[in-house]
């Protein structure tokens, strides 16, 4: 299903809908909620992240941003703080990912012992960091 909303662009048409300032409230919530529902993968994930608007000149951030400026209800606000925690999260998972795989990859390469030895070390601590921001906010 993920595949097929990429394919048709469907959370692009959503976002610039999300970007249109007559757009009611409920409709809002609903396209917020349906960006949402697309999280299910982490390909649709990696296309929000990356994704710009073209004719807008905005990214998927900026629109959600610009959303709870503009749309202060309740109800909206929180679809769209969901939403930015879902893609935090995933930025976190991805940053302690990245780092675990460079500590294994330094840890196999024992040519350059004390070098790989700092690296490590520094990747740890990226790895800390990233589980405490992770603990403290969820």
């Amino acid at each position: 299903i993920v595949e097929i909303l990429l394919k048709e662009n469907v959370v692009h048409k959503l976002l610039k809908m999300l970007a249109e300032p007559s757009l009611g409230t409920p409709t809002r919530l609903l396209a917020i909620q349906a960006v949402g529902a697309s999280f299910i993968s982490e390909k649709a994930i990696k296309e929000f992240v990356k994704m710009s608007l073209v004719g807008i000149g905005k990214t998927g951030y900026q629109i959600l941003v610009d959303t709870l400026l503009h749309n202060p209800t309740e109800r909206v606000s929180h679809a769209a703080t969901v939403l930015f925690n879902r893609v935090h999260l995933y930025e976190l998972l991805l940053a302690i990912k990245t780092s675990a795989q460079r500590c294994v990859k330094l840890s196999q390469d024992t040519k350059r012992q004390e070098e790989s030895s700092r690296s490590l070390t520094a990747e740890y601590n990226q790895i800390a960091v990233s589980l405490k921001t992770l603990v403290e906010q969820y």
